[in-house]
């Protein structure tokens, strides 16, 4: 945080642990960090994110598989600096060979690999990743070991949570016993997405957090710098982590208000000194002037940064922005701020019981159950209100014909 803002620090002892030794001394003790995301926490975004605060980033998410095979789409998003440090590469995968092998292509650029299990887009379902390795341990257990046994810097973990608290707790515990040495746990679950998104159950963060003796980051809830503050106290983890939020307002961590227009040259700036595709600076461009794309005064800029087909005439489009925003004396009024979306405020929060044996540190470790209350169940309940919800409404544009992206939701 800016150094006018009080900062909660997280209370942690330096022992022999490797994770809080890897925590420490590799990482610098990060509070504030950029999630991975897909398209979007590449190398000029991350560098500005780090100017305005963030401690740790994480690349975007790399398929294991395409990444191995296909040297256009490893030199497309995976990019780094000598300066883009701490870094984290973040990989999804669903066999331990192919998730090793393209760990081994980045082991040296990078400061961990970390592995994704906390995916729950219909791409990750198809694909057999991400939240939905959720029930298959075994699988879970191979991939993290394996990459443990065999790269040279640490491995990390990013989950979703269960419904239940015990489940997560003990899925947790697992992931540390097969030799992960810093989780990242979304207080959502994997059901927990779209119009169903929901609140995150920082209650959940906490039991794991209690439970085990790696670094825990804290994801979700996370809406301004307030919200930083309050989800380390909340749940007493080693850091927070901001997805979403951030790229509505990359200054989030430092509590700092800077104009739509300032930050997206900011932006241009970054990318004009790391080259990026022009899918990604479109994108980050509809997030940061997402409110005033709303105001019909600047409407006819949607389509300018939807059709633009190169940083050369996006940059033309953000002066024009700038130049209006000048002209009506607006500047105030156009700063960056999230953008809250989500329709439905559900909390799966629960009271968490923290009195749990100890943590196993046996790699074999499978914890057997025939609890069906360990399993996550989407209820009736659930199930007939998402199919009966009326989105609410929204305004139509036309697709980018370049990038695929609605530059409505974009």
């Amino acid at each position: 945080m800016a150094s006018n803002q009080t900062t909660t620090t997280t209370t942690t002892t330096t022992t022999t642990n490797s994770g809080y030794t890897f925590y420490q001394q590799t990482l610098k003790s990060p509070q504030y960090i950029l999630a991975p995301m897909v398209d979007q926490s590449e190398l000029p975004f991350r560098m500005l994110c780090r100017r305005y605060g963030a401690q740790l980033c994480y690349t975007p998410m790399l398929h294991a598989g395409m990444f191995l095979k296909d040297k256009n789409y490893r030199a497309k998003n995976f990019t780094t600096h000598p300066l883009d440090r701490p870094l984290i590469a973040q990989f999804c995968a669903n066999d331990p060979h192919t998730l090793l092998e393209a760990a081994r292509l980045v082991q040296d650029r990078c400061d961990a690999v970390d592995i994704n299990l906390g995916c729950p887009q219909s791409i990750a379902k198809k694909g057999n990743y991400g939240a939905f390795l959720q029930d298959k341990w075994e699988l879970v257990g191979q991939l993290v070991a394996t990459l443990c046994d065999h790269l040279s810097v640490p491995v990390t973990c990013k989950i979703r949570v269960f419904s239940d608290v015990r489940r997560t707790v003990e899925y947790a515990r697992f992931l540390e016993a097969k030799g992960c040495n810093l989780l990242t746990v979304h207080g959502r679950t994997r059901d927990q997405k779209g119009v169903l998104t929901g609140k995150a159950s920082w209650e959940h963060i906490l039991a794991v957090k209690r439970s085990v003796h790696i670094p825990v980051f804290a994801n979700g809830n996370i809406l301004n710098s307030d919200d930083v503050i309050a989800c380390l106290e909340a749940t007493a983890t080693d850091g927070v982590m901001s997805a979403e939020g951030m790229l509505y307002n990359p200054a989030l961590f430092s509590g700092v208000c800077v104009g739509v227009y300032e930050m997206a040259r900011e932006y241009l700036d970054m990318v004009d000194v790391y080259p990026v595709h022009t899918s990604a600076i479109r994108g980050h461009l509809f997030k940061l002037f997402h409110d005033l794309l709303q105001d019909p005064n600047f409407a006819e800029f949607r389509q300018e940064i939807g059709t633009a087909s190169d940083v050369k005439k996006l940059t033309g489009t953000v002066e024009r922005i700038g130049s209006e925003i000048e002209r009506r004396g607006e500047r105030e009024k156009w700063i960056c701020r999230t953008y809250l979306h989500h329709v439905i405020k559900e909390d799966i929060s629960t009271k968490v019981n923290t009195n749990y044996p100890p943590v196993t540190t046996d790699k074999n470790y499978l914890p057997v159950t025939t609890d069906k209350n360990y399993l996550p169940v989407t209820t009736n309940k659930t199930e007939n209100f998402s199919s009966n919800f009326k989105k609410a409404r929204t305004e139509l544009y036309e697709l980018c014909l370049e990038c695929g992206f609605n530059p409505k939701c974009a």
